[in-house]
C-alpha cells in the first residue's frame, strides 16, 4: 500500500493506491475496484474495496444479457470474520434476505441453499488502512450448476456489483446501500492488459451524518400500536440508528421508524399488525413479534434454536392485519 496527500478543495485528502498483481483492472466506484485474469480454465478476481470492518462486497455476472441487473444474478460476495477472509457463491432470485417461509428458499441465498454448487476458490484476503481486498477464482463455465453464470471470454459482459452491511447475527448479507446507478459492462477477455484503477482517497475525518432519531413512543396513555412496513432511510433512517445489516424495509409503529416503545409493566397492550399477507411474497412478509432475540429472524429458526429466546406474539402464516394484545410481565 502507497500513501500519500495531496490538496482538494482546501482540505487535505489522504491516498492511498492499491496494487493487484493481476494485469487488468477496473475502477467500479471510488471506493470499489477488480483486478482479474484468465489463465487456462480458471478466471481469477482481486476485489479491493475501502470498506468498514462490517460491511462485504459483491460482484458477479447480471441476470440480464444486455444490462446490469441484480435480479437472476449470480454473485461472489466477500467478506472478513475476525482473522478470516470469505467469499461464498450466491444466487439472487429477489432483493431480501433467504427465506422459505412456503417452499424453496428464494432471495439472495447461497448456492449450496437453493440445490447448486460452491465453486469458487477462496485464495487470499489483505486488509490494511481501510481498503480490504479478497483474491479468488472459479472456472468460467457453470461447472454443472444452473444458477452460475457463464463468464464469457469474447465480447463484453454486463456485471453487478455491491457494498453493504454484512448481517453477522444471521450471517447474511444485508441491503446494500452502494450499488452502481446505471450499466457496467467489462471486456473480461481483452487481449491486452489495461490497468483503469486510480488511488483511494479519503478525507482526514468523516463528516457524521445525523440520523432521524432516535424516535421514542413514550406516552404512557398509549396501549395500541399500529405497525407497518417502510422504507429503511438509509444512513439517516434504521442503518444510522442501528449500525447493523437490514433487509431493505423495516417497522414503522404509529408512524415512526423503528422506534423505542417505553411500556409498563402489569397493563396490556393491543398491536395491529399489517406487514403482508402472502408468504409467497418474502419481501413484504414480514410476521411481527416481540422478543430479547437482538437478531430476529424468528421463522427461520429451528425448534431448538427458538427454545433460547423469550419470544411472544409470532404466529406462523400470519393474515395482513392482525391484531393481538400483549400483557407485559
Amino acid at each position: 500500500m502507497v500513501k500519500s496527500k495531496h490538496r482538494e478543495d482546501s482540505a487535505t485528502m489522504e491516498s492511498m493506491k492499491f496494487e493487484s498483481t493481476l494485469p487488468h483492472c477496473e475502477q467500479l466506484h471510488k471506493n470499489l475496484q477488480v483486478s482479474w485474469e484468465i489463465f487456462g480454465s480458471q478466471i481469477t478476481f482481486t476485489l479491493a474495496g475501502q470498506i468498514e470492518e462490517d460491511e462485504y462486497m459483491a460482484l458477479g455476472i447480471s441476470g440480464s444479457h444486455n444490462s446490469s441487473r441484480m435480479l437472476g444474478s449470480d454473485v461472489a460476495v466477500s467478506y472478513v470474520e475476525g482473522y478470516l477472509g470469505v467469499t461464498v457463491d450466491y444466487n439472487i432470485t429477489g432483493p431480501y434476505p433467504c427465506s422459505n417461509i412456503l417452499g424453496p428458499r428464494r432471495g439472495v441465498c447461497p448456492d449450496t441453499q437453493v440445490g447448486g454448487v460452491e465453486n469458487l476458490q477462496f485464495q487470499t484476503f489483505h486488509r490494511e488502512d481501510g481498503i480490504t481486498s479478497v483474491t479468488y477464482r472459479r472456472d468460467p463455465t457453470n461447472a454443472g450448476d444452473s444458477g452460475d453464470k457463464i463468464y464469457q471470454k469474447e465480447g463484453f459482459t454486463y456485471l453487478v456489483w455491491a457494498i453493504g452491511k454484512y448481517d453477522k447475527y444471521n450471517k447474511q448479507p444485508g441491503y446494500h446501500h452502494t450499488y452502481p446507478k446505471g450499466d457496467v459492462k467489462i471486456e473480461l477477455g481483452r487481449k491486452t492488459p489495461r490497468k483503469n484503477c486510480h488511488p483511494f482517497t479519503r478525507p482526514p475525518e468523516k463528516n457524521k451524518i445525523e440520523t432521524w432519531g432516535p424516535l421514542r413512543v413514550k406516552d404512557r396513555k398509549v396501549q395500541r400500536f399500529t405497525v407497518r412496513l417502510g422504507p429503511p432511510g438509509l444512513w439517516k433512517g434504521d442503518l444510522g440508528l442501528t449500525g447493523r445489516a437490514g433487509p431493505g424495509v423495516v417497522y414503522y409503529v404509529n408512524g415512526l421508524m423503528t422506534p423505542e416503545l417505553f411500556v409498563k409493566r402489569g397493563r396490556l397492550y393491543e398491536f395491529r399488525v399489517e406487514c403482508g399477507s402472502s408468504p409467497h411474497n418474502t419481501r413484504f412478509y414480514h410476521p411481527f413479534y416481540l422478543t430479547d432475540d437482538p437478531a430476529g429472524g424468528y421463522h427461520h429458526y429451528s425448534n431448538k434454536e427458538r427454545e433460547e429466546w423469550k419470544s411472544s406474539g409470532y404466529v406462523e402464516g400470519e393474515s395482513s392485519i392482525d391484531q393481538y394484545t400483549v400483557g407485559i410481565p
